[in-house]
């Protein structure tokens, strides 16, 4: 899992990619993108994490818990997989094993965009 989220980060666009997915699967709060002013970019909270696409391609990612943002870190092709991987963890957790299907088919996804299939 880890590695098909490190694999699309290392692709053009892959932070958009990865979100996109992520903002996909039943359960994850997505915020769509803001234009204008106090624009901002897309966000989606999977698990006790929220992950957004940087300008420079990489993740950024901040640990919430209870609304509260506790942490923040910038995540490239090497941490972002991990740190995904760990809030999907958490999301299947939080929902039952019923979303592990859906993780499946977003992990098949990303593998397939970043040239894993």
């Amino acid at each position: 899992m880890a590695s098909a989220v490190d694999a699309a980060l290392g692709q053009p666009g892959g932070a958009d990619l990865v979100v996109a997915q992520l903002s996909g699967l039943p359960g994850a709060l997505a915020t769509p993108a803001k234009t204008g002013w106090r624009a901002r970019p897309a966000s989606v909270q999977v698990g006790q994490w929220r992950v957004t696409p940087l300008p420079d391609g990489r993740l950024g990612a901040a640990h919430v818990v209870n609304g509260i943002v506790i942490a923040q870190e910038e995540l490239g092709p090497g941490r972002g997989g991990s740190r995904v991987a760990e809030a999907l963890a958490q999301h299947v957790a939080a929902h039952g094993p019923r979303m592990e299907d859906e993780v499946t088919a977003m992990v098949a996804g990303l593998l397939a965009a970043g040239g894993g299939y």
